[in-house]
């Protein structure tokens, strides 16, 4: 069944529907949950959408219109559905952030770069680290990245190197920025 074409290998029907039907069934393991240590979004990456499109799409090797669900919505870019405690308790994080990034800025301008720092740490670990997750799961894995880069590593080394006050306060207001497009996600 293996023949050469244009000094290639061809791979054998047999041997490309056994693949196809190999990577369906994995993709239905993953988005089934029966695989708990691998989340559906781990196969989503845009090379395996690109080979798993191909096979539903073009080959014919993998047919029926339950494949084909499960494939696209394995891999597509679909948002799960956030619980309404989700949307609130991440809505409650964002509410007590700001203030305490407003008390920063003031802590900072007094001088007290100490109690500033600790406030940046306490705005990220003890709220912002409790939203990223619900973010994720809301497909808003940049929008969390982001803010976690800016209030976790970036707003600490400005605390740090003791820039001007007021790139301080453009950068918190930033930040609040960011924070009002996760609020909207959860709204």
């Amino acid at each position: 069944m293996n023949d050469k074409k244009n000094g290639g290998s061809a791979v054998s029907n047999r041997k490309r529907k056994r693949i196809a039907m190999g990577l369906a069934f994995a993709i239905v393991l993953f988005s089934s949950g029966l695989v708990a240590s691998q989340p559906a979004a781990a196969v989503a990456t845009p090379g395996n959408r690109t080979v798993i499109n191909f096979l539903v799409t073009n080959t014919g090797l993998v047919t029926g219109q339950a494949i084909k669900t499960v494939a696209s919505n394995a891999t597509g870019s679909k948002q799960e559905t956030l619980s309404p405690s989700e949307k609130t308790s991440s809505l409650q994080y964002i509410a007590q952030i700001k203030p305490l990034l407003s008390q920063l800025k003031t802590e900072y301008t007094n001088g007290n770069y100490t109690q500033a720092e600790k406030l940046a740490v306490q705005a990220y670990l003890d709220n912002f680290e409790n939203v990223e997750g619900p973010l994720m799961k809301a497909n808003k894995k940049d929008l969390s990245d982001k803010i976690e880069q800016m209030m976790r590593i970036e707003l600490r080394e400005k605390i740090r190197d003791k820039v001007a006050a007021d790139e301080l306060t453009a950068f918190i207001s930033t930040i609040n920025d960011k924070l009002g497009e996760a609020e909207k996600v959860f709204s």
